[in-house]
């Protein structure tokens, strides 16, 4: 199943309903894992953990969206998409993917390049609820790879994403 945000919202906007619609969806199967690219990573995660699902493969996740990290950080990445479409009162709670615990027999892998200072802070600040955290290294730094930030990308045109995807599946 795949599930698209064309609201570019970080599948927050409407995330009662994708909640209970992805819940009745996944009732249906003994092995759920959720994978998700940059805010599909940061979808994959909150999903996930509040579904507890079995396992979680994100790519160059957010793992904070709320203003007061991103500031913190100075990631600016995506501050016109998050005052339009993701920052309102009802749905801040979700900002911040530590408020969801994951569950002892979740498995969570992350898969970035500490090429991109951003993602590296995203990942410091979720890593002790990971399971694994394979860091990208040689990605090259230019703008076509968004230095380092699509490194799904990369490893795909590389013809190694099936491997990761097959090792952490």
């Amino acid at each position: 199943l795949g599930v698209r945000d064309l609201n570019y919202s970080w599948y927050i906007s409407d995330i009662n309903s994708y909640l209970s619609k992805l819940d009745e969806i996944i009732k249906k199967y003994d092995n759920v894992i959720f994978i998700g690219i940059s805010s599909g990573g940061f979808a994959s995660l909150l999903y996930g953990k509040i579904l507890k699902v079995n396992k979680i493969i994100s790519f160059s996740p957010q793992t904070n969206i709320s203003e007061s990290f991103l500031n913190e950080i100075k990631d600016r990445r995506f501050d016109n998409l998050l005052q339009q479409k993701v920052y309102n009162p009802w749905n801040n709670r979700y900002y911040d993917l530590n408020n969801f615990e994951k569950i002892k027999e979740q498995e969570i892998n992350i898969i970035y390049s500490s090429t991109n200072k951003y993602d590296e802070q995203h990942i410091k600040f979720i890593e002790n609820s990971c399971s694994k955290i394979i860091d990208i290294p040689d990605i090259p730094n230019n703008k076509y790879y968004s230095y380092g930030h699509k490194v799904a990308k990369f490893l795909k045109e590389q013809n190694k994403l099936i491997h990761y995807l097959e090792k952490y599946i």
